[in-house]
């Protein structure tokens, strides 16, 4: 767990610094982290491509649950009445809405989740559509490879991986897109993920913490528990690790593996 929050945090840091540098890093990362090409089955390219992701999601740990709400930005490639795509089936979509507040029709099978429109969208013509949805997260139920549990909300600890399909996600490892997220959890938890964090918003009894990844990708791997910051430093990358309460001695130790990967992997691709 340790060795996640530490990777997961690098790609953050390393991510706001030199593009160049950056990009190379937060891909290393993220595929020592989530293997994410391996972990699922790459879709045929759809018809639209979703270029941002805005969402604002709640974690409930005493109770496992996930609340979330989903701007979906997108573009069709050709004229369209349907929207296909794939969601934790442990989730459970309760409304969607057009641009204009106008509520849509959808179906949720399995982990296929589509939406109709009444009108076309044309071909070229950005739009979006907002998706509301929650439940529980704690087994490998609903999960969308065979019992692999992807996703996890509990008070031990969060993660919320990109394969599991927590939010609704198109062309799943192929179709890069940006994202805002806003995680909202009880106030002695702290979030990590992909992007530039925003300062927390705190009031009675919860924190919210944000995260903007501004560049096509896929930032969709979440983080969140009790955790104890201490910064660390390495050539090229300011580090902060994310310990247990009880583990802060092994901060150095950890740090220096990180450097270590970081290190390794710039010699194999570069800076």
């Amino acid at each position: 767990m340790i060795n996640a929050e530490i990777l997961s945090e690098t790609f953050n840091r390393a991510s706001q610094r030199r593009p160049r540098r950056g990009w190379l890093r937060a891909g290393l990362a993220g595929l020592v982290l989530l293997c994410v090409p391996v972990m699922g089955r790459a879709q045929t390219a759809p018809n639209f491509d979703v270029t941002r992701y805005s969402i604002d999601a709640e974690l409930f740990p005493s109770t496992h649950i996930l609340s979330a709400k989903a701007r979906i930005d997108f573009v069709p490639n050709r004229d369209l009445t349907t929207l296909n795509f794939e969601l934790h089936s442990g989730l459970h979509v309760d409304k969607v809405t057009d641009p204009a507040g106008g509520e849509l029709r959808f179906r949720q099978e399995g982990l296929s989740f589509r939406v109709d429109f009444l009108n076309p969208v044309l071909q070229g013509s950005a739009s979006s559509i907002t998706v509301s949805y929650g439940g529980p997260l704690l087994s490998a139920d609903g999960s969308p490879i065979e019992n692999l549990k992807l996703a996890y909300v509990g008070q031990e600890g969060t993660y919320l991986l990109y394969p599991a399909r927590w939010f609704p996600v198109s062309a799943y490892g192929t179709d890069r897109f940006a994202a805002t997220m806003r995680f909202t959890v009880p106030a002695d938890e702290t979030v990590v993920a992909s992007g530039r964090a925003s300062a927390p918003l705190r009031q009675t009894g919860k924190v919210t913490y944000g995260f903007d990844y501004a560049q096509p990708s896929f930032p969709g791997t979440v983080l969140a528990g009790k955790y104890a910051a201490r910064p660390g430093t390495t050539i090229g990358a300011d580090i902060t690790l994310f310990l247990k309460p009880g583990n802060e001695g092994f901060a150095e130790r950890y740090g220096a593996a990180a450097a270590r990967i970081l290190e390794y992997f710039s010699g194999k691709f570069g800076p």
